[in-house]
C-alpha cells in the first residue's frame, strides 16, 4: 500500500477508493466511472452554472452548458478522457471556477475565510491541489492575475465595477503556501521544476526540436499537419476567436455599459489568463514534452467561458438588428442556426475523444496479457541483466507494479532504456556486449509495422528476433514476448 502523501497527486486515487467502498464495486470500475461519467457531468454542470452566474441570463447559461458538452479542453495530446490525474484536474476546474466566482460576487462582511463562500473556495482550492499540483500551480497563476487587476482597480479606480468584487487575497496566499509545502515533500515535483528552470537557463539548441521532429514524421507517413490541426483544434480555434473578439471589445470599450457586472467579470477572467498564457510559452520553450498542451487545456476552460459570453452578446446584437434587416433575422431563426452550429461543433470535438483511427494514433489501453507478462518477468528477473523495449523501457510498468516511490529506490536495470532504431532494424542480436532482455508486445508489432509502416522499427527487425541465433525467446503469453539477447562478449 502507498500512503496518500506518497504520491504527488493522490486526489483521484482517494476519491476512487472511497467511491468503490461506498458503491461496492471494484476500484478499477470506480475510477473508470468517475473519469468517464461523473467528472464530465460535473464539468458540464459547473461550466453552465459559471456562464449563468457571470451573465445572470438563463439563455447564456444554456449556451454554456452546450459549449461545455464539447469538452474542448480534452485535446488527446496531453489532456485525455482516461484516468490521468492532470486531465481530471482540468475537467474539475469549472467547479473551482464556480466557487471563485461565487466568492468574488459575495457581499458578506467579515474575514474572508469566515464566510460560507470563502470556506467553500478554500476547501475546493485545497482539494484541487491534491488532484494535481501542476494544475493547482496554473490556477494559482490565474489567481495572481485576478488579484493584481483587483488591487490596481481598488487603488486607482475605486468606482470601477471590478473594485466592487471581493478580492481573494487571503485564498491566494494560503493556496500558495500549501502548494510550496506540498511540492517540497515530493521529489518528483521538485525534479520537474528543476528540469524546467535548467532548460530555460541553458539555451540548449535542442529546445523546440520535438515539434519540428514530429511534424516531419507526420509528413513522412503521408499525413498533413494542417489536417491534424483542424481535426484536433478547429473547435478550439473558433472559441479562441470568439473570446478574442470579446477581449478586444472590452479593451476598446464598445460593450453595453448597462452590463457593467458582466463586463467586469469578463475583465477579471481575461486578467486571469495572462500568467497561465505566459506559463504555456515558457513550458513550450523549455522543451518539456507535450506538457504545454496541459496549459492549453486549462486555459481553454476560461477561454470557453469568454466565448460563451461573446456568443450571447452576438446573438443579442443580431436580434437587435432584426428590424433593420426587414425581418430576415428573427429570434427563432438565430437560435435555430446556432443550434445547428452547436451540433456540428459537438460532433467535431467529440470525435477527438476516441482518436484512433481519427488521428491515426493507437490507444493507450494495456491488456491483461501485457500486465501479466511484465509481472512474471519482474518476478523471475535476476536483478542484474538490463531490460529494454521498443520506443521505451519498462519504466511505466515498474512504477505500476512496484509503485512510483518504491520503483525510484530499486535502481531497476534498464528502467527507461529503448532499443535504438538503427540497431533494431539491422543488428539488434549482435549489438550488445552483455546479455540483454528485450520486451516486445503484440501492440508494438502492430503499431510499428501496420500503423507506422515500419517508419522507425521495421518488420525485418521483428522477424530477426525469431530467426537470428543471438536471440532466445524465453517467455510468450500471446500478447507479450520476452527475448534474451546474447551478448557479444560471451
Amino acid at each position: 500500500m502507498i500512503p496518500p502523501d506518497g504520491i504527488v497527486y493522490p486526489g483521484l486515487h482517494l476519491l476512487s477508493a472511497q467511491f468503490a467502498v461506498v458503491v461496492g464495486i471494484p476500484i478499477r470500475t470506480a475510477m473508470l466511472t468517475i473519469v468517464a461519467v461523473l467528472i464530465p457531468l460535473l464539468f458540464v454542470g459547473a461550466f453552465g452554472a459559471c456562464a449563468y452566474l457571470v451573465s445572470q441570463n438563463l439563455r447564456t447559461g444554456a449556451v454554456g452548458t452546450v459549449v461545455a458538452a464539447t469538452l474542448v479542453p480534452v485535446n488527446n495530446v496531453s489532456v485525455h478522457p482516461v484516468p490521468h490525474a492532470s486531465s481530471q484536474a482540468i475537467l474539475l476546474f469549472p467547479v473551482v471556477l464556480l466557487s471563485l466566482l461565487l466568492f468574488l460576487d459575495s457581499d458578506e462582511e467579515g474575514f474572508a475565510l469566515a464566510t460560507p463562500p470563502g470556506v467553500l473556495l478554500l476547501l475546493v482550492s485545497v482539494g484541487f491541489l491534491f488532484v494535481h499540483p501542476q494544475e493547482a500551480m496554473t490556477y494559482l497563476a490565474m489567481l495572481g492575475g485576478i488579484v493584481s487587476l483587483q488591487f490596481l482597480a481598488r487603488r486607482y479606480r475605486s468606482s470601477h465595477p471590478i473594485a466592487s468584487f471581493r478580492p481573494p487575497y487571503v485564498h491566494t496566499v494560503v493556496l500558495g503556501v500549501l502548494f510550496v509545502g506540498w511540492i517540497r515533500r515530493q521529489g518528483r515535483a521538485r525534479s520537474r521544476l528543476t528540469s524546467v528552470l535548467e532548460s530555460l537557463l541553458s539555451r540548449d539548441p535542442s529546445v523546440l526540436q520535438e515539434t519540428s521532429s514530429r511534424s516531419a514524421s507526420l509528413t513522412d507517413l503521408g499525413g498533413s499537419l494542417l489536417e491534424l490541426y483542424l481535426k484536433l483544434f478547429s473547435v478550439t480555434t473558433l472559441l479562441l476567436l470568439l473570446a478574442g473578439v470579446l477581449v478586444l471589445a472590452l479593451l476598446v470599450g464598445v460593450l453595453d455599459h448597462s452590463e457593467n457586472r458582466r463586463n467586469a467579470f469578463a475583465a477579471l477572467l481575461t486578467a486571469g489568463l495572462v500568467f497561465p498564457a505566459i506559463g504555456f510559452v515558457l513550458i513550450f520553450i523549455a522543451d518539456q514534452g507535450d506538457h504545454y498542451f496541459r496549459f492549453l487545456g486549462f486555459i481553454m476552460v476560461t477561454v470557453s467561458l469568454l466565448a460563451v459570453l461573446s456568443l450571447s452578446i452576438l446573438a443579442d446584437r443580431l436580434e437587435g438588428s432584426a428590424g433593420r434587416l426587414g425581418g430576415l433575422l428573427t429570434r427563432q431563426r438565430i437560435w435555430t442556426a446556432m443550434s445547428l452550429v452547436f451540433v456540428v461543433l459537438i460532433a467535431l470535438q467529440l470525435a477527438t475523444l476516441h482518436p484512433s483511427p481519427y488521428i491515426y494514433q493507437g490507444n493507450d489501453r494495456v491488456t491483461e496479457t501485457v500486465m501479466d507478462g511484465y509481472e512474471r518477468t519482474f518476478q523471475y528477473h535476476d536483478g542484474q541483466t538490463e531490460l529494454t523495449g521498443v520506443r521505451d523501457g519498462p519504466s511505466r510498468y515498474v512504477d505500476a507494479i512496484y509503485g512510483t516511490e518504491t520503483a525510484s529506490g530499486l535502481d531497476f536495470p534498464g528502467y527507461s532504456d529503448a532499443v535504438p532504431e538503427p540497431v533494431f532494424n539491422t543488428n539488434v542480436t549482435s549489438h550488445y556486449e552483455e546479455d540483454r532482455y528485450l520486451i516486445v508486445s503484440t501492440k508494438d508489432r502492430k503499431q510499428e509495422v501496420d500503423l507506422y509502416d515500419g517508419f522507425r522499427y521495421g518488420s525485418a527487425g521483428f522477424e530477426a528476433l525469431n530467426t537470428e541465433p543471438g536471440s532466445n525467446r524465453i517467455q510468450d503469453n500471446g500478447g507479450y514476448t520476452l527475448y534474451r539477447l546474447r551478448g557479444t562478449d560471451e
